[in-house]
């Protein structure tokens, strides 16, 4: 057994699991909005008791880089370095949209992954399943919910929040606060087959749009 540690915690509920090769071991959801950071270590303690392992079993961590709550994502990222310097155990990025869109309950075809961004936008991204496997068709975007539900027609399927669902034309509408533990799996084991590289030192938050808070002006 070689199990992972997953989490992302770009949305308002957030999840750590224990995943080894696409089957999630164990899996705890922080549905605590806005306090991740406090919420974070023990629900890691939670996942891995369900998995039956400890946190020396752990070969390595995959952890949402967004795109999602600024805060969010960078709690999510710092946890996770810190974590694998101590372990000294690989770190890789799962975007965090195609793990919502990676859902088992999802159908194939291509389809629209969203999540609130506020500010009267969400983080929007065309992902394309086949045989249960998701791909990236372009890159997540900041788009007003127009632009996002004209992007949803005809699709095979729309997943997120954020967004109208009714309002939408999509074949399938799941909302989801969030990706999934098995989704997050799914993209870490496709993530490790396309061959693996260690991102400890480089991994960075794909925030998508500039932060809300800006640098004062010089003098």
């Amino acid at each position: 057994m070689s199990p992972w540690l997953v989490l992302d915690t770009a949305a308002p509920v957030a999840v750590v699991a224990v995943a080894d090769d696409g089957a999630v071991l164990g899996e705890h959801s922080l549905a605590e909005t806005k306090r991740h950071a406090e919420s974070l270590i023990d629900g890691l303690d939670r996942a891995l008791l369900l998995a039956g392992v400890t946190l020396d079993d752990i070969e390595g961590i995959g952890v949402g880089r967004g795109p999602g709550s600024f805060i969010g994502v960078r709690t999510g990222i710092a946890t996770a370095k810190g974590l694998a310097l101590a372990r000294g155990v690989p770190l890789v990025g799962l975007p965090t949209l195609l793990a919502l869109a990676s859902s088992p309950e999802l159908p194939d075809g291509v389809g629209l992954a969203v999540i609130d961004a506020k500010r009267g936008e969400v983080y929007a991204q065309l992902v394309e399943r086949r045989a249960g496997e998701a791909r990236a068709v372009d890159p997540p975007a900041a788009l007003s919910p127009a632009e996002a539900t004209a992007r949803a027609a005809g699709r095979a399927f729309i997943v997120g929040s954020g967004l109208d669902l009714a309002g939408t034309t999509a074949s399938v509408k799941l909302p989801r606060p969030g990706p999934s533990a098995a989704g997050l799996a799914r993209v870490l084991r496709a993530n490790m087959a396309a061959g693996l590289v260690d991102e400890t030192d480089s991994l960075v938050p794909d925030y998508c749009r500039p932060p809300d808070a800006k640098l004062p002006a010089p003098r």
